[in-house]
């Protein structure tokens, strides 16, 4: 995950188990407001680039910042835009959270209608108000 320096998380240095690997810098492992606010710019980056792909998606590595992404993610898409599926290698879990702009299947009820490409609407995501809203 990413940390948010503000915050004092920090990434705690690895056990070695023998395997030549790269350590993360301090700088490669910080984003402001974190993990949430990594995954919330790539979402308002996907919703200006929508006809550029189907689906969209990030590994998130926090249970914490999987609740408050799909909330946001589906307050403005709809639950039927939004995937979600847990990865456990070895003694982690990690989600692998991806949304689409595309119509869901059939008639899915609790689909919101995407915007349509080409309008003057617009959409920003803060923080405060996704952590916020109980």
């Amino acid at each position: 995950p990413f940390y948010d320096r503000s915050t004092h998380e920090h990434s705690n240095p690895r056990a070695g188990d023998g395997r030549a690997r790269t350590s993360m810098t301090v700088s490669e492992g910080n984003y402001p407001s974190g993990e949430v606010g990594f995954v919330t710019e790539m979402f308002a980056d996907s919703l200006r680039r929508r006809q550029s792909a189907k689906w969209f998606s990030s590994m998130i590595g926090k249970k914490t910042s999987l609740e408050v992404l799909k909330k946001m993610m589906t307050h403005v898409l709809g639950p039927a835009h939004i995937r979600v599926t847990e990865y456990e290698p070895g003694q982690y879990t990690r989600w692998f959270l991806a949304w689409t702009f595309e119509r869901p299947a059939g008639d899915a009820a609790s689909a919101k209608a995407p915007m349509a490409p080409g309008t003057d609407q617009s959409f920003t995501v803060t923080l405060q108000q996704v952590v916020a809203d109980p």
